[in-house]
């Protein structure tokens, strides 16, 4: 069986960016492209923050006790008009000057917008990211979050 021209696109290695050789790519390539691991889904997302030490949530919202890790994006459709949440954009806590700089280094995948400009979270489209770059932002977050007994007794 011969694979498909959009599937040759990609190296043995995994990638930092992908390009997808498709004109328009199919929901069968996507699911592809996510059970390789080529794209994040909300259910990697849950995979990954509840192995870390001391977290609790579900979906795409997790925290440690009251500090949030990540949570839905909400964003107003027209101004003046409720919060509404928007599929596949997760905000994850990080630290401003990583913020600005991850922004500025792949704004495919991370973003700002208004309501969250000089707050501590980056936000992210689950959809652009690897889960390998997933993992490493929610670490980051569990590293900013978690209290220090807990980061000390996991990491020693």
């Amino acid at each position: 069986m011969a694979l498909p021209d959009w599937f040759l696109a990609f190296s043995q290695e995994r990638p930092q960016h992908i390009t997808v050789r498709a004109t328009s790519a199919t929901m069968h390539q996507a699911v592809v492209l996510a059970m390789l691991g080529f794209m994040s889904t909300p259910s990697d997302l849950e995979r990954i923050a509840s192995n870390l030490p001391g977290v609790t949530g579900e979906g795409i919202s997790f925290s440690i006790g009251k500090k949030a890790l990540c949570w839905a994006y909400l964003a107003r459709t027209h101004a003046k008009g409720r919060r509404e949440p928007v599929h596949g954009v997760v905000a994850v806590a990080c630290e401003i000057a990583v913020k600005e700089m991850l922004i500025e280094a792949m704004p495919a995948l991370y973003f700002d917008d208004d309501h969250y400009r000089g707050y501590p979270a980056v936000l992210i489209r689950l959809d652009e990211m690897d889960n390998a770059e997933l993992e490493t932002r929610l670490e980051e977050a569990w590293r900013l979050r978690a209290p220090a007994r807990l980061r000390q007794s996991a990491f020693g």
